[in-house]
């Protein structure tokens, strides 16, 4: 078992792994300085950060194994799986010209195809092969161009051919280009992963005839029945998110193998990268509080009262909202208002006029959420239960955990708003809760 490792947190999360006796292989050139390691050997699990910064990717052949580990060390972590990429014999059960889509029944449930995506014959009953590429809150949504998933690589019907993104050696990217060349798929392009880097060219032209002999096989599947049926599994990729105790306990680790200033995966996750290194590098010349201390003092000058402020909401499930207002108050809180359109907002009426003030404070586990018509009276207030608040100079993010307190005539109520959450969270939740009726 091999993982390579890239991005904000990798420091650290190189040092859990490797402490629990599982491979780190391709390091980059910082950690294998800091942490004396050598290892370029295969990989078999990738981990990198999620485009927000505020976790990880983790996909390969023992992702599931890497993060039992990453739970045991660090705690809760707020995890999403996404299965894609099964292939499908669907069934054709209805065409809508309307919106250009064509309903296929798979199985007990149903996917959507485009028009655009399909040149066969059109009629119901007819079977279709098709692959999951993502879902809705309805439908699967389908594409009859396959993909197919290998360990190094991906082929693409009817696709380009690249490296991944995390492929930055040049040489290596032409030596993959090459190879794609030489191989002559006709009719299909090649997405390289990131897992191809230093595999042998033989170890990749057998996995493509692999791959190419399993297309060959779901084709046969496909013609020999008339009913939906699942012909090949794809794969999983895990979107693990961070939450602010989880940063810290990995400022603790990494600290174990470099100096590291209190707040250092906060700071870069919330895109302060050249902060970071240079408080990084004052640690041990400078008291630490002095330095988190000043880094405090410099984001609290740049909030200023009518900056434009964004607050980012993510679901434990993984969905996000994004709220825009401006700063109205700047204190021991920071409060933001936000203009509403006229509609229902959290079972709360909505006029025109009427605004919403959101109360945050940095470290709380809950925010306050105020409406008020327009006359500046209030109609509503309830709090939200989430995890401990990020707060940086343009936004906040936190995570909810689908608990809200609501205010009523004095009386406060608590309301799970979300059902489907792990029992440690809503244990968590529910005890935040209570304290705040009390």
């Amino acid at each position: 078992m091999g993982v390579k490792i890239r991005g904000i947190y990798s420091t650290a999360i190189s040092k859990i792994l490797h402490d629990n006796g599982i491979e780190v292989v391709n390091p980059s050139d910082l950690v294998r300085e800091r942490m004396k390691i050598e290892n370029r050997g295969k990989v078999d699990t990738l981990i990198y950060d999620k485009e927000d910064l505020d976790g990880i990717i983790i996909h390969g052949r023992e992702s599931e194994k890497v993060l039992e580990v990453l739970k045991k060390e660090l705690g809760t972590l707020f995890v999403k799986k996404l299965e894609t990429g099964d292939i499908y014999r669907g069934i054709i059960k209805r065409v809508d010209m309307k919106d250009k889509e064509i309903i296929v029944d798979l199985g007990g449930k149903e996917g959507l195809l485009s028009l655009r995506d399909y040149w066969g014959y059109l009629k119901e009953g007819q079977p279709v092969l098709v692959q999951v590429k993502g879902r809705n809150k309805d439908f699967f949504l389908l594409s009859s161009h396959l993909r197919l998933f290998g360990e190094n690589m991906v082929l693409i019907k009817d696709g380009f051919t690249k490296p991944s993104k995390h492929i930055k050696d040049r040489e290596e990217m032409e030596r993959l280009l090459e190879l794609s060349k030489e191989a002559k798929l006709k009719g299909w392009g090649i997405l390289w992963k990131a897992l191809a880097e230093g595999k042998s060219d033989e170890e990749l032209l057998k996995e493509m005839r692999d791959l190419m002999e399993e297309e060959k096989k779901i084709k046969e599947e496909f013609e020999k029945g008339k009913e939906p049926e699942l012909l090949k599994k794809g794969f999983c990729i895990y979107f693990v998110d961070f939450p602010l105790e989880v940063k810290e306990r990995l400022d603790e680790i990494r600290a174990k193998v470099s100096p590291t200033i209190k707040g250092h995966h906060l700071l870069k996750s919330g895109g302060y990268m050249m902060l970071a290194d240079f408080a990084d590098k004052l640690v041990g010349e400078v008291k630490p509080e002095k330095l988190v201390e000043g880094i405090k003092q410099v984001f609290d000058q740049n909030v200023k009262e009518g900056n434009f402020f964004k607050i980012i909401r993510k679901k434990v499930g993984g969905e996000m909202t994004v709220w825009k207002g401006k700063i109205a108050e700047k204190g021991k809180s920071l409060k933001v208002v936000r203009r509403l359109r006229p509609g229902k907002y959290n079972d709360v009426d909505i006029d025109q006029g009427d605004y919403e003030i959101i109360t945050l404070k940095e470290r709380e586990e809950h925010v306050v959420h105020e409406y008020f018509n327009q006359k500046g009276e209030l109609k509503a207030r309830f709090y939200s239960v989430n995890t401990p608040v990020e707060l940086f100079p343009r936004f906040a993010r936190y995570i909810y955990l689908g608990v809200d307190v609501v205010e009523k005539e004095g009386k406060k109520e608590v309301i799970q708003r979300v059902q489907e959450i792990p029992e440690e969270v809503r244990g968590r939740a529910m005890k935040i809760a209570e304290g705040l009726v009390r």
